[in-house]
């Protein structure tokens, strides 16, 4: 229940109720169990798996209890990933790395839907913004979507240039992870073994 109280400390009030919403229109037991646990996590009183699954009717805090918790917790990070960017994260890089891993996703069920033009046009768009964060292991996953389906369909001058993209952002990216290995070592001597600069 901790984790969950922790969850729900963490949303806003739109988001609450888009919560409450899903737990009303998305359930598989008897609708009100979800939101009737919600509403106990929302009090935000420290309260053991016991006591809650007693009120919710429960004998016990069996295994249809933490199923009906692991459901209202993917409930909960579902409406976390339906909102924008800018109302999660302050700096502007953080928007981009949130806003092009959030159209990947988007853009990669698409795909296996087999809508290829308005994923491959998600893609671009988050493709852009990736270039422009410097967001290389972003940019190397879209630029395989997208390789997987140029590939398919024929195109060689796509193929190849998603190619060497791929490859210049693979060595970028191990650049960009030795930078910040070395950030940390020198910002934390600890992280060198070492007792000073």
């Amino acid at each position: 229940m901790k984790n969950l109280i922790a969850l729900s400390e963490s949303l806003n009030l739109a988001e609450i109720k888009l919560v409450k919403h899903l737990c009303k229109h998305k359930s598989n037991d008897d609708p009100h169990k979800k939101e009737k646990l919600f509403d106990i996590v929302l009090k935000n009183k420290p309260v053991s798996d016991a006591a809650a699954a007693r009120e919710l009717g429960y004998a016990r805090a069996d295994n249809s209890f933490h199923n009906l918790k692991q459901r209202l917790r993917a409930d909960i990070f579902s409406v976390l990933l339906m909102q924008k960017g800018t109302s999660k994260f302050s700096t502007p890089y953080a928007q981009a790395l949130f806003e092009c891993r959030r159209n990947l996703l988007h853009g990669e069920v698409l795909m296996s839907r087999g809508v290829y033009e308005e994923a491959a046009d998600l893609l671009s768009k988050a493709l852009k913004t990736a270039g422009r964060f410097q967001l290389y292991a972003e940019q190397m996953q879209i630029e395989d979507l997208l390789r997987n389906h140029t590939a398919l369909s024929g195109n060689i001058y796509a193929f190849r240039t998603a190619n060497d993209s791929i490859e210049k952002n693979y060595r970028l990216l191990g650049q960009m992870m030795e930078a910040k290995k070395k950030h940390y070592e020198l910002t934390d001597p600890r992280l060198m073994g070492a007792s000073s600069l």
